[in-house]
């Protein structure tokens, strides 16, 4: 099983070099400017199977997998029809399956950190856990959020803030839930194409979010 912690790095480190490889392939545009999300969500994908790796336990990501798929490895194909139909058309914008091919995580991705703006997918994974949970089989136990954000020379709230700000939103709306986070930011490089673009931004920010349902 991956770790809480290392799930929440590979996942940020995902994140920020899908920025740092957009900066190059246009010419100094961010992942957040343009709102690529797809485009975020193949390199955490990426950097979550090589991580696997690594190690030397073969684990997979998986893209827009459907609820409906994830519901029916998780449960081996017990009860389906009990929490969601085939053509249900939900999907995660990014599963990771553990190294026994079963789903054991969901990733969505967000253009913008704010609790606001991640707040209906936080719900809609934390419902889908808790009914597979109440089903007593279910593989799949966490999800979580990611988002970037930028610093500009105009920016008042320091990162960690932020971040302690979120958490706790999500601890009062989500209390059977237990939720850990992280940032990570990577200054602007002196000199880049960004620079040119935009004079006023001095810093990337990526958060990421993991959350499981409490032990009961």
């Amino acid at each position: 099983m991956l770790k809480i912690d290392d799930a929440i790095d590979q996942i940020i480190e995902g994140a920020q070099e899908a920025n740092r490889r957009y900066l190059q392939i246009a010419g100094g545009a961010t992942v957040h400017e343009y709102g690529v999300e797809p485009f975020i969500s193949a390199r955490i994908a990426e950097t979550l199977y090589e991580s696997s790796v690594k190690r030397g336990e073969l684990c997979f990501a998986t893209l827009e997998t459907t609820f409906w798929e994830l519901v029916d490895w998780s449960l081996r194909g017990e009860a389906i029809g009990e929490h969601y139909v085939e053509n249900d058309g939900q999907r995660a914008d990014i599963a990771y399956w553990n190294r026994h091919n079963l789903p054991e995580g969901v990733i969505e991705v967000k253009r913008e950190f704010s609790f606001s703006n991640c707040e209906s997918d936080i719900r809609k994974i934390t419902m889908l856990i808790s009914r597979l949970a109440d089903h007593g089989n279910s593989t799949l136990k966490w999800g979580a959020v990611v988002a970037t954000r930028e610093k500009t020379k105009e920016s008042r709230k320091d990162k960690k803030d932020v971040l302690t700000a979120f958490l706790e939103k999500c601890e009062e709306r989500f209390p059977d839930f237990t939720f850990k986070g992280r940032c990570s930011e990577v200054d602007v490089e002196p000199g880049s194409l960004v620079t040119v673009r935009r004079p006023d931004l001095i810093a990337f920010q990526a958060y990421a979010v993991l959350f499981r349902r409490k032990k009961e």
